[in-house]
């Protein structure tokens, strides 16, 4: 039933996209409310009345929908896009449900990115999601800041959540991860969280001063009031774009030496980007850019490289290492 029939029951759609680099989208969008009465429908997110350009960075896009029958209290919100567009990829941070005769809000916490690979999202509300609050500290020291995009991704009993981006802070604070900061954060993770196992924070390096300089992160469940405390005090850099992390008040980085000899016959050497993966009775590393040896030169005819590789937890006794190289 659309708008200007009889008694249709009338709620608004505000779609928040996260403030982050290339959070916003040109492809087209479609969204389903279900309720514990009844669904809406798959709708097209065509007309916003906030904005003629929909889904930009830091945007509130706010949609009519009208339906024929009272969807009661929303239970799933689900996001659709196509993907199309030169800028496909879209970081939504939330979603509000607003049913204007009776003045009833219900927030669905989003923090998640669809593109080619992941055109939908299903999001549940506020007291479902696996809402946590994550608090980030950026070290004291010179150049500590940074502005690329960063990104979290938690362990309980049941195993690793997906990926949220640390967009919006709580107090609306454009400048994030600057020298000597606290960022709270209010980050959905998509289901309800056990125990805090472990946690993995990666940079995209994106932004003119894309290094950065972590000293912790805790993460507290406001259902709980559990807390985990993860300490770095680690420069994450283009060679270690992410670290696997276990909690306690010492940080549980370690530093491995990788040595890299190139052959000696004639053409052996290589201007190509390298990188590894470290194999270990406890687990293994992350793929891991070989960028910074003793040499300015790297990989060349007959030479030795070495590099330190640093990751966020031990992985125990050694046991191979792979070698894809990006040519």
């Amino acid at each position: 039933l659309q708008a200007g029939g009889p008694e249709p029951y009338h709620y608004t759609i505000t779609i928040k996209t996260s403030d982050v680099f290339g959070a916003g989208t040109d492809s087209m969008v479609w969204y389903e409310v279900i309720g514990d009465k009844s669904r809406s429908g798959l709708r097209v997110a065509a007309d916003s009345k906030t904005s003629s350009n929909k889904f930009e960075r830091n945007s509130r896009d706010v949609f009519d929908l009208f339906t024929g029958a009272d969807l009661g209290t929303p239970k799933e919100f689900i996001l659709y896009m196509d993907a199309s567009g030169l800028g496909a990829a879209w970081d939504v941070d939330h979603v509000v449900v607003r049913d204007e005769l009776l003045g009833a809000e219900a927030e669905f916490p989003a923090s998640c990115r669809l593109d080619k690979s992941n055109t939908k999202a299903i999001l549940k509300p506020l007291s479902e999601s696996g809402v946590m609050i994550v608090r980030v500290k950026t070290g004291d020291l010179s150049g500590a800041g940074t502005d690329a995009n960063v990104f979290a991704a938690l362990q309980d009993e049941n195993g690793w959540t997906g990926e949220a981006a640390l967009s919006a802070t709580v107090n609306g604070k454009s400048d994030k991860f600057e020298r000597n900061n606290l960022d709270e954060f209010k980050i959905s993770f998509g289901r309800r969280l056990g125990r805090v196992l472990a946690m993995r924070v990666r940079t995209d390096m994106t932004g003119a001063f894309a290094e950065w300089y972590l000293e912790y992160i805790e993460i507290v469940n406001p259902g709980s009031d559990d807390k985990a405390m993860f300490v770095v005090g680690r420069w994450l850099n283009k060679q270690t774009k992410e670290l696997e992390m276990l909690p306690g008040k010492e940080s549980s980085t370690i530093e491995y030496t990788v040595t890299v000899v190139t052959g000696n016959e004639r053409g052996a050497g290589t201007n190509a980007n390298v990188f590894c993966t470290l194999f270990g009775t406890d687990g293994s590393s992350p793929e891991v850019a070989l960028k910074k040896s003793q040499n300015m030169d790297k990989f060349e005819r007959g030479q030795e490289d070495v590099f330190s590789v640093i990751l966020g937890r031990p992985i125990g006794l050694l046991q191979r290492c792979r070698k894809p190289m990006g040519l």
